[in-house]
């Protein structure tokens, strides 16, 4: 009888040990706040992603970090969600970036952000809409951005929404509507 108590006990500890588990999980949790360990489970794969959309657009010297932890002046850290972007050629802040590079940048950010949020819908969207991502980008990188959508992501999206006023662009998008605004109604020019 001693050892079927013994054994009882033993099961009763395991079960107490596993409980005391998930509670220190759940306590970590909230003490570290939980919303900044979910971002920082997806700090790496915002980087990974937004690091390889600029290599794509031809700008790979432009490379881009996320973290939860934010760096103050005086040595001390503290918790907030930050990207530290960074290029090989000069531009060690993004405020001092061109605005080309900004604009490629937050270009290459909103489609990281854009593929995070698709892995976590149940279906992904078949329709991509861009307003003005040419907006500050020099001829070479306004190309360099056709072809990666008609090359790259033409692939993945069945149909690409492109808002523009860049006129000489019209001959580097293989369709197009243009849309004209009369008397403050806008309308499809046939």
């Amino acid at each position: 009888p001693h050892l079927r108590v013994l054994s009882k006990l033993t099961d009763q500890i395991d079960e107490v040990w596993k409980e005391m588990e998930t509670v220190r999980l759940w306590e970590d949790g909230y003490a570290y706040d939980i919303k900044n360990m979910m971002i920082e489970q997806a700090c790496p794969f915002l980087e990974e992603r937004t690091n390889q959309y600029m290599r794509d657009l031809n700008n790979p010297q432009i490379r881009s970090t996320f973290s939860t932890v934010k760096l103050l002046k005086s040595g001390e850290s503290r918790d907030e969600f930050s990207a530290t972007v960074r290029s090989s050629t000069g531009g060690q802040e993004f405020d001092l970036f061109s605005g080309g590079e900004q604009q490629l940048t937050s270009f290459a950010c909103g489609m990281a952000l854009a593929d995070l949020a698709s892995s976590q819908a149940e279906g992904s969207s078949e329709i991509l809409i861009l307003d003005e991502p040419f907006m500050g980008l020099s001829s070479m990188n306004c190309e360099n951005v056709i072809n990666f959508l008609t090359q790259i992501l033409g692939q993945r999206k069945s149909t690409i929404l492109l808002i523009s006023n860049e006129e000489e662009l019209k001959n580097l998008i293989p369709q197009s509507i243009h849309v004209v605004k009369r008397e403050g109604i806008s309308m499809i020019e046939v």
